[in-house]
Order: structure tokens, then sequence, then C-alpha cells
């Protein structure tokens, strides 16, 4: 529905009352066109994640205590600690470094690709 609201707003084709409207269509070429794009990332958020696991970034060294709230207790704040994998800016980067380096694709399959992944991150 989000998605719909969003194109039909940039199509200036949306009511007002979006909420309570349901009309309008999204045209099937930006539907296709869409489900394309996010299809690549996908592959590429998957590609990321299984990075991380090739470059050992999920080991035992990686899991750190650190708090995640505060709660009160006996009227004392008191911070709960969680066991959290300590996923830093270099591992990342690795990791979308990685899942780029895996594209299979040549020409304008490269393009089309190397296109959707950026529009993930815009």
């Amino acid at each position: 529905a989000a998605q719909r609201i969003a194109i039909r707003t940039m199509l200036k084709t949306e009511a007002l009352d979006f909420d309570m409207d349901p009309r309008g269509i999204i045209p099937d070429r930006i539907t296709q066109q869409n489900n394309f794009v996010v299809a690549k990332q996908i592959q590429f958020i998957i590609g990321h994640e299984y990075a991380h696991h090739i470059h050992g970034h999920l080991d035992r060294n990686a899991i750190v205590d650190q708090p995640l709230f505060l709660r009160l207790h006996n009227e004392a704040p008191e911070q709960k600690w969680e066991r959290f994998y300590n996923h830093n800016e270099k591992q990342e980067l690795e990791a979308d470094e990685s899942s780029l380096l895996q594209i299979k694709c040549e020409g304008i399959a490269w393009t089309q690709m190397v296109y959707s992944i950026l529009a993930w991150f815009a």
C-alpha cells in the first residue's frame, strides 16, 4: 500500500485522502521496473549477509556485551546488557564489496544490477 501511495504521489494522481481512497492502479511498466530493481537489491543483500559469514564476521570474537536500554528496578535505573554481534563499519564495507565483486553478469545486465544496488543506498 505504501508503495502504491508513493508512486501515485510521484505521478500526481494521489488523492489527498489517500488513506481512505483505494483507487489508482500502478502502471504495469512501473510495477515491472520496481519488481526488477527490488529483486536485484535482494540478491545484493543476501550476498552481503553471506559475505559476513565468509569473512568470519560472525565468529565468537565478534560477540560483545553491551547495554540495550535502561530499565527501572526498585526505582533505580539499571542497564540491561545483551549479547550482540559487533558489526563495525569496516566489516559492513567489506561485506558490501564482497557482494558486489560476486556479481556474475556483464554488459547491460551488470549495469542494471549496480544501478539497482545503488538505489538501495539512496
